[in-house]
């Protein structure tokens, strides 16, 4: 079986949510229900959301070019902040329905087959959200976050107007209703405001999380027998990939090439299997090092890497 990827994935997602809003409508015009209708319209939208998704992803993973020497990762960020939106928008009129419900209660009109429909849907939107939800986290992928939060407001909606229909037909609680939507709207936009915060700290280049901050800089560690410290470590993500830069001091003695050899394997270490794209910026010592200078074990690496070079060979 093909591996899901965060390519084929909303592809999925996209099939579904398609066969979703036939079975809606279907159901929505042979019962006459507006609200079953509604959750039709709404699964088109779902549908316009993904493939807007899958074309920002396919973008995102674009080579770097002459334009965009950094590649075009931010891609998803913005299509993670334009879904941010749109959910936002999703539970201020849920909010605003609530409102009204309250205002001017309805007993909600709903038969077994539109019941059936929903509790089709609530599996359908479960599966793409957990599917989305699990590779958004292998990948690293801002816009598939997006996309698995659209649905998981789809599977809260339904459920919970399943839900609160069930308690007022044998209840006759008309407020139970817009109660539930209430709450639901606002756990809706809450989340809506997370991803766009989270969004927006890609866009800005806020720096990696401090445990990952921390990983890197025990990686620099090991290279403390040849560079006397690091300085101004920076970092930035673009969703996908770390850029990072940072300062090495290194002995003054020691040659071009020498230090050229040695940045290049400090950066081979921290870039190999880490997604990292990293720049180092080798500086003299101020030579008064004496005992605790590193010609020597920079000279000893150097040798060894050498004959590491010529086994090899």
């Amino acid at each position: 079986m093909k591996k899901l990827t965060k390519f084929n994935a909303p592809k999925i997602a996209i099939a579904l949510a398609l066969i979703l809003a036939a079975g809606k409508g279907t159901v929505g015009f042979f019962c006459g229900s507006l609200a079953i209708m509604s959750a039709a319209f709404d699964s088109i939208l779902d549908v316009i959301a993904s493939m807007i998704n899958l074309i920002f992803i396919k973008k995102a993973d674009a080579p770097p070019d002459f334009e965009h020497q950094f590649g075009h990762g931010k891609m998803e960020a913005y299509a993670a902040l334009l879904q941010s939106v749109i959910i936002f928008i999703t539970g201020l009129l849920i909010l605003y329905t609530a409102a009204q419900k309250i205002l001017n209660p309805v007993m909600p009109n709903i038969n077994i087959l539109g019941i059936s429909m929903m509790l089709i849907a609530i599996a359908f939107s479960l599966i793409i959200t957990v599917m989305l939800s699990k590779i958004a986290e292998r990948e690293n992928s801002q816009a598939l976050r997006g996309d698995a939060l659209h649905y998981r407001v789809d599977v809260l909606t339904n459920f919970a107007i399943l839900i609160a229909v069930l308690i007022v037909k044998f209840s006759g609680l008309t407020v139970i209703d817009p109660i539930v939507g209430g709450t639901l709207a606002l756990y809706i936009m809450a989340n809506a405001v997370r991803l766009h915060l989270s969004s927006l700290n890609i866009i800005l280049d806020r720096g990696i999380p401090t445990e990952e901050l921390k990983k890197l800089e025990e990686k620099f560690k090991l290279f403390s027998a040849y560079q006397h410290d690091y300085h101004q470590l920076r970092t930035r993500t673009d969703g996908n990939r770390i850029f990072a830069d940072v300062h090495v001091t290194l002995c003054r003695t020691i040659s071009l090439l020498e230090a050229h050899a040695i940045v290049d394997k400090i950066e081979e270490t921290l870039c190999k299997g880490n997604n990292v794209d990293l720049l180092v910026h080798p500086e003299p010592c101020p030579g008064n090092c004496n005992e605790n200078c590193k010609r020597k074990a920079v000279l000893d690496f150097l040798k060894s890497e050498e004959e590491k070079e010529l086994r090899d060979g």
